[in-house]
């Protein structure tokens, strides 16, 4: 058989290139040795998979591949595959040779394009032909056609120095072919490569797979060509799983619409191209199926936990080709962890950035974190006004400073890509670095807000008061030590676990679950108490039968306990320095004052002299100021970035008006809004504020004032997305995958997040209650309930240390929280507390403590009736615009 040299072989070539190995290795001479499994040298054969050890060290599953080929065939067989000097030694026949096919056409599958891949299943079949031909056994032509006359084989078509019909030497290239973005991004070495941007250097060979993998995610090459990156990006998402199942589609489409050509004569159809299109029809349908089942094994990974390491088992393998009926052929861990995955993650940052390109007022979202390889890398989401997070990007920098300007860097990237016209804000943490890179953020695009994490603010003053000497000095530290005792014991007894339940399930009493102590969440001390309460006198009953033991729990005395005065104060100064800390503007009163469900009447002070005097020509002049400050601030960060950016997309209203008159319709709306003039007037029965806003946006008695209001209600005020991210690592990277690298878990988890927003039903409301206390659930409204007169019992006071495996304490961890990044330079968030002379609030000074709408929400009992007010409505009108330098902002 005339073979053809590896770069030019088909898939169809090599198709039969393997049928006519098949058939010369089941013509061997009896002379040859049959050896079974446990003798033969080829029995590696019958369930053939790479070498996880070679793997490492070659870095590249064809590369293993070649190293354990020159095992089982020898070094002989390794010169020949290279220099053609020689024949590939076969020295057995029988079924542990025949397995060859199986396994060259299975791995081949999931390499068609790799030269090494075919240059060995071709030299091996040259092998066979040699064996077959020193015995005098007959060669058949062209296997698959139906051919089987019996002639000598023919040589290789053209060896590297063949020469052609006119007797010149013809060149003809070995191996791979260069591919022309493989080599922009990539410096071929000896047995090495290393990527142009960054340096990073790895052994074997210049697999596209391999190169793309790296580049897609290489932050430093976005700084030396964003072209060439952007260029990798695409290149990995469109030989992703999830394009090629789209274009997959396309191709069926374009089959199901083709016609017969019309044949010479008039009375046949020509159904030449019906055939060949089915022939095409099948190959494509087979390749399209090992797709779709290894899309769905990608998504069974990354969305489902599952752990790679199982693919590569020999049951996996056989449920797959048992499942698949012959027509699926595995795929190797190696494949979807180095190939499919990334290459299926940069498909979804490709289709989340297309998303989000078409979207408005995003929040940015970032926090650092790490693996257990100590790889650091900080995530950034964005999160949209439907409360829809996506993952785009994990920026490493294990060796490097994060400082603020390190961060800010990285996160313009993400902003950039996106477009810097679709964000309203930026929200982290209040660490020393990330509100320094907040800050610098805002500075470069004055468009995005600067906001700071509002569950994380809450739990430092949870862990403010924790810390207080009444609490760590006294008895509530002792029972808090009791009760991670108790904890601690039960997560450890299964057999007290199923006693405790048996002593609920006969006193007819429900079981409910313990709860564990977070180490930075200082709010899950009260849940795991709450939990841990109903359950004390069945606890306390178990220990003094013996079923369950405890070193002296409860023999100790009973008191009481209260909150005094002075720790009253204490606690009354930490909230102050807290709210004053993190109300460092009034972002937050706007958005009270903006919010219909609320009247500004009910919650407001009573104007001083003082103020009635000021020249405002509304109500509460002193809230009104502060409201107007944030709207003309906010407005002017957004008119700086249309003249800045004019090629992007804006909001509408910056093509029909002009700055000026935007920003003297934004003061004249507010100043109907703040009297309640029509359009503002219809806040009967108002549930959803963004909602009500948006009905306002085409109003042109509104539609400035609008657009800001509808801007900051759908910013999202807390950085839960990176929370989300971050559980997904510590379950993704458990101890037993503790190897896994941060751009592995990142590709993961960005997938398996993308495929889970798909199924999420974005044509449901979202529901935004009003905050009412008396709206909660009875049985909740008493558990918070304080019992000043409940008896607790006391631990007995050892020696031991029976918390040390707890880890930190609650002021250690708020300690190490605080002493991040002191380097940058920003504030310490430790608050020192300065004693109050009276219990005394001091929040805003525009609001009204003692408003009896404040005291509704509180209250079990409703104190004010809902408002009910009447509706109006109308159309607007549209300008060129002009530049925002000609505004005077400081007389608005």
């Amino acid at each position: 058989m005339p073979f053809p040299a590896a770069e030019d072989a088909s898939h169809e070539d090599m198709a039969n290139v393997l049928e006519h190995l098949e058939v010369l290795l089941n013509r061997f001479p009896t002379t040859l040795p049959c050896k079974n499994e446990a003798n033969s040298i080829y029995s590696s054969f019958l369930s053939f998979s790479i070498d996880p050890i070679t793997l490492e060290h070659t870095g590249d599953e064809c590369g293993a591949f070649s190293e354990q080929m020159k095992d089982i065939f020898g070094i002989f067989g390794w010169q020949s595959h290279t220099t053609n000097d020689g024949v590939v030694p076969i020295l057995e026949r029988g079924p542990m040779v025949l397995a060859m096919v199986p396994a060259f056409r299975n791995f081949l599958a999931q390499h068609p394009n790799d030269n090494v891949v075919k240059k060995w299943i071709i030299d091996v079949a040259i092998g066979a032909e040699a064996i077959c031909q020193r015995n005098g056994i007959g060669i058949m032509i062209n296997p698959g056609q139906g051919n089987t006359s019996e002639v000598p084989s023919l040589k290789r078509k053209a060896t590297s120095s063949s020469k052609d019909d006119t007797g010149q030497e013809k060149e003809v290239k070995k191996g791979r072919r260069a591919n022309d973005l493989a080599l922009q991004l990539a410096v071929k070495g000896d047995g090495w490569w290393e990527c142009v941007a960054c340096g990073l250097r790895r052994s074997g060979n210049m697999q596209m797979s391999r190169i793309l993998r790296h580049a897609s995610t290489c932050s430093k090459l976005e700084g030396y060509d964003s072209t060439l990156r952007k260029a990798a990006v695409n290149a990995s998402s469109d030989s992703s799983l999830g394009a090629k199942a789209t274009g997959a589609d396309k191709t069926n489409r374009e089959l199901g619409s083709m016609k017969p050509s019309q044949g010479r004569s008039k009375d046949r159809l020509d159904i030449t191209p019906f055939i060949e299109a089915g022939k095409r029809s099948r190959r494509e349908a087979d390749a399209q199926f090992q797709n779709s089942v290894n899309l769905l094994i990608v998504r069974l990974i990354c969305s489902c936990g599952l752990v790679p390491n199982l693919i590569d088992m020999s049951e996996w393998r056989q449920l797959m080709t048992l499942l698949g009926g012959g027509r699926y052929h595995p795929t190797s861990m190696n494949t979807f962890v180095d190939k499919h995955i990334p290459h299926e993650a940069a498909h979804v940052c490709k289709e989340q950035i297309s998303i989000l390109s078409q979207s408005e007022n995003l929040t940015l979202t970032f926090d650092g974190t790490s693996n257990r390889l100590q790889e650091s890398f900080y995530t950034a989401h964005a999160t949209t006004p439907l409360r829809q997070s996506y993952l785009l990007h994990g920026h490493q920098g294990s060796d490097e400073h994060h400082t603020s300007e390190w961060i800010k860097d990285k996160l313009l990237i993400t902003v950039r890509e996106v477009g810097e016209s679709r964000w309203a804000a930026s929200v982290s943490d209040n660490t020393n670095v990330t509100k320094a890179c907040r800050r610098k953020l805002t500075d470069a695009i004055p468009s995005i807000l600067n906001l700071a994490n509002c569950v994380h603010h809450l739990q430092l003053l949870l862990g403010d008061i924790t810390k207080l000497g009444h609490f760590s000095l006294m008895i509530l530290c002792q029972m808090v030590s009791a009760m991670k005792k108790i904890l601690r014991y039960f997560s450890k007894s299964g057999l007290s676990v199923h006693a405790l339940l048996d002593a609920h399930t006969k006193a007819g009493e429900p079981a409910q679950r313990l709860q564990k102590i977070g180490k930075t969440r200082f709010g899950t001390y009260w849940s795991a108490c709450k939990a841990l309460e109903p359950c004390l006198t069945l606890i306390h009953d178990l220990a003094h039968e013996g079923t369950i033991k405890f070193k002296a729990l409860f023999d100790q005395p009973r008191i009481k306990f209260g909150i005094t005065s002075e720790v009253a104060l204490q606690i009354t100064a930490l909230f102050n320095g807290r709210y004053g800390q993190f109300f460092d503007n009034d972002f937050y009163f706007t958005a009270f004052i903006l919010d219909p469900r609320y009247r500004m009447d009910d919650f407001l002070k009573k104007p001083s002299d003082e103020d009635q005097t000021a020249d405002t020509g509304a109500p509460y002049p002193r809230a009104f100021m502060h409201v107007k400050d944030v709207l003309k601030g906010m407005l002017r960060g957004i008119l700086q970035g249309v003249e800045d950016r004019p090629e992007q997309e804006h909001h509408r209203l910056f093509t029909i008006l002009r700055p000026r008159e935007i920003a003297q319709a934004l003061i004249q709306q507010l100043g109907s809004f703040w009297r309640n003039e029509p359009p503002f007037n219809t806040r009967a029965n108002v549930e959803n504020p963004t909602e009500w806003w948006a009905g306002l946006a085409s109003d042109t008695n509104s539609q400035v004032l609008a657009m800001l209001a509808t801007h900051i209600f759908n910013v999202l005020v807390n950085s839960m997305p990176d929370e989300r991210t971050n559980s997904h690592i510590t379950w993704f990277n458990s101890p037993i995958r503790g190897r896994q690298k941060a751009q592995t878990l990142i590709d993961m988890i960005q997938v398996g997040q993308y495929y889970r927003n798909l199924k999420t039903d974005l044509s449901k409301v979202r529901h935004r209650p009003a905050v009412k206390f008396r709206k909660l659930d009875n049985t909740v409204i008493d558990m918070v309930r304080e019992r000043l007169d409940h008896d607790i019992t006391m631990p007995e006071q050892d020696g031991e240390s029976d918390d040390e495996d707890d880890g930190d304490t609650m002021a250690d961890q708020l300690e190490d929280e605080e002493s991040a990044n002191k380097d940058d330079g920003g504030e310490s968030v430790r608050i020192h507390i300065k004693m109050c002379r009276d219990l005394v609030f001091v929040i805003d000074d525009a609001i009204d403590l003692g408003a009896k709408s404040l005291l509704d929400m509180i209250s079990s009992e409703a104190m004010v009736p809902d408002p009910v007010e009447p509706a109006s409505t109308s159309q607007g009108t549209s300008y060129e615009g002009e530049t925002i330098e000609e505004i005077d902002w400081d007389n608005l």
